[in-house]
């Protein structure tokens, strides 16, 4: 497929999002930039999430509405959005967050005059009442330490690959760019970098930035232009309250992909001249894994947390894991998130 050139496909990935939707839409049908299509993919829901988005649409001649005939999670929901795309750019939208009337079209003319394939803007976020006071201060100081403004100070709008590529070597499990909703990319990074990897629960958007940034780097603003929201229904709210050992399982899979994907080859030639990092991620692997190790067997056992554990743990410095074919393609193995943020 060609992209058209020019159009932007926005994403909406949706899952049980009644509650948000119409006004995620109102955004969305408000932007100043035009030329777009607008794909929805529906996980199955069980409200009515759909009729909701049809009602929206209804005026709306670049629509597309597709259901999952059977739950395919968070990252395969996304991944579905990706291949209905035949926009140049890729816009995600989730179901509860908002952005400005002007978004696309301020991302769109950053990407065009940097000449990225990824642009990123700031956001601000609203908490639902149900959130903890304790979790807000926990995410929002994770934001601040982990911000673009934090991590890249001389930088000016622009992060160069190989700037982004010493970042990577420092802080390889920390998202610094922020969530789908913040940012915009070119449809080349699907076929250059493949798809969200289906077997991260927590932080597989910061492993797709990370893929392409460490090859392509990415422009930036700080402008606001996107309200990302949290409430106890969303994701981000619900993984964050099962913490522990996911978030080693996630951890141990973005260390094995630095050391393994091809994908990540150029960061690895990069190690192979500083050896201690080379020695740090290949030592931070085989610690996690025996992490989770240690902890296995206070957790009910678990078909999936087995088969995760098995396939990204250390190897030795053989071939990469998968050496015949990118490990990106569209996974079809079965999501253990029932949220679509």
């Amino acid at each position: 497929m060609i992209p058209r050139k020019g159009l932007v496909s926005i994403c909406i990935p949706t899952y049980n999002g009644a509650d948000y939707l119409q006004e995620v839409m109102g955004g969305i049908l408000a932007q100043t930039y035009r030329n777009v299509e607008i794909i929805i993919v529906d996980d199955n829901s069980t409200d009515n999430t759909l009729e909701i988005a049809r009602e929206a649409t209804r005026n709306v001649s670049e629509v597309r509405i597709y259901q999952n005939s059977i739950r395919k999670g968070l990252g395969g929901n996304w991944n579905k959005c990706l291949e209905m795309a035949t926009g140049e750019w890729i816009k995600f939208v989730f179901q509860d967050d908002l952005i400005s009337p002007d978004c696309i079209e301020k991302l769109y003319e950053l990407a065009i005059q940097t000449d990225k394939k990824m642009a990123v803007c700031g956001r601000t976020f609203l908490f639902h009442q149900n959130v903890s006071r304790a979790f807000q201060e926990n995410f929002l100081n994770y934001v601040r330490n982990n911000s673009i403004a934090n991590r890249f100070p001389d930088s000016s709008g622009v992060v160069l690959a190989e700037d982004f590529a010493r970042h990577a070597e420092e802080y390889p499990v920390f998202n610094c760019i922020g969530e789908p909703t913040a940012v915009m990319f070119h449809h080349s990074i699907i076929s250059r970098f493949g798809y969200f990897n289906t077997d991260l629960t927590q932080i597989l958007d910061w492993e797709y930035w990370m893929r392409a940034a460490i090859n392509e780097g990415f422009c930036f603003t700080d402008e606001k232009r996107v309200t990302f929201r949290l409430h106890h229904k969303g994701t981000t709210v619900q993984n964050r309250s099962e913490a522990g050992l996911l978030d080693l399982i996630d951890e141990l899979i973005v260390y094995h992909e630095l050391y393994y994907s091809p994908h990540y080859a150029g960061f690895r030639n990069r190690m192979k001249l500083d050896i201690p990092v080379k020695n740090l991620i290949e030592s931070k692997l085989i610690s996690q894994y025996c992490a989770i190790q240690s902890i296995i067997d206070q957790y009910p056992e678990n078909e999936r947390r087995s088969y995760l554990i098995e396939k990204y743990r250390f190897k030795g410095n053989g071939n990469p894991v998968h050496p015949h074919r990118s490990p990106f393609t569209v996974h079809r193995s079965p999501s253990t998130v029932n949220g679509e943020r």
